[in-house]
């Protein structure tokens, strides 16, 4: 491109007027709209649920209302079970300790797990499916919404999401997952590719990926002052989340979410 060219539409795109094919475009999907993947099941109020990687409990609160299921949420952080026994409140929400890849319910016992934003903390994702595969009853579901690293995300960037974030590159790989899945037995019936499209609603929503750039860039001007007053592993986790952001943001992490089937 020609400086020309290249001052012609320049300054035109920080206008805010300016180049609104931009944002003629669909608006990004919410996060409520995952749910309609899993209201397509037809789940009967006696199904049992599994949220696998509950954190601190609010989608599983979400889906013994949505459902009026039985739901049993599990997770290995101890402050997060706290955080979901006082979320469910007197709702049938039994939360447990335990791993994605070693699940604490019988076979063949779960209608429907739930799992959101964790697989990429496990390890061996390969056992997680298998245990999944395990505990889904023949003709049950999982919903599995997670991100995966494109060919965007740079190798040192992958390795400050594994030392800040505890992810695992094996987890972010699709191709690895897909195959995992694929030899636990499991079938996908139904795939949307979010992309950023989350990050964007949020963005719009309430600024949280401008708000994630800004703290991002202050961390990195004021290391060592930061470091101080947040401690070495409040610096870390938030360094990673606003890295997450952005990455997210830009293409480097691409949200997909799918609907897997076990036949029976």
């Amino acid at each position: 491109m020609s400086l020309h060219d290249l001052y012609r539409h320049l300054w035109a795109a920080l206008e805010p007027g300016e180049l609104a094919e931009i944002d003629d475009v669909p608006a990004p999907r919410g996060p409520d709209w995952i749910f309609g993947l899993t209201d397509e099941i037809g789940l009967k109020t006696s199904a049992r649920v599994l949220d696998l990687g509950c954190g601190p409990g609010d989608q599983a609160r979400a889906l013994a209302d949505r459902y009026r299921a039985r739901v049993v949420a599990i997770d290995p952080v101890v402050e997060q079970l706290h955080h979901a026994r006082a979320a469910a409140g007197s709702r049938p929400v039994l939360v447990m300790a335990g791993t994605m890849e070693s699940i604490p319910a019988a076979a063949a016992s779960i209608d429907l797990i739930w799992l959101r934003d964790a697989l990429m903390h496990s390890n061996d994702p390969g056992s997680t499916f298998r245990e999944c595969s395990r505990v889904l009853r023949p003709g049950g579901h999982l919903l599995l919404h997670t991100a995966y690293a494109t060919a965007r995300l740079a190798a040192h960037e992958l390795e400050l999401l594994e030392a800040d974030m505890s992810v695992s590159r094996a987890s972010l790989d699709v191709a690895r997952v897909d195959a995992e899945i694929s030899a636990a037995g499991l079938e996908i019936v139904r795939r949307e590719v979010l992309g950023s499209e989350l990050a964007e609603h949020y963005e719009l929503a309430d600024g949280l990926g401008g708000r994630a750039l800004v703290r991002l860039a202050r961390l990195e001007r004021h290391p060592e002052l930061l470091l101080d007053r947040l401690g070495p592993e409040g610096f870390r986790a938030a360094r990673g989340l606003y890295h997450w952001v952005v990455f997210e943001l830009m293409g480097k992490l691409s949200y997909r979410t799918s609907l897997l089937h076990k036949p029976g």
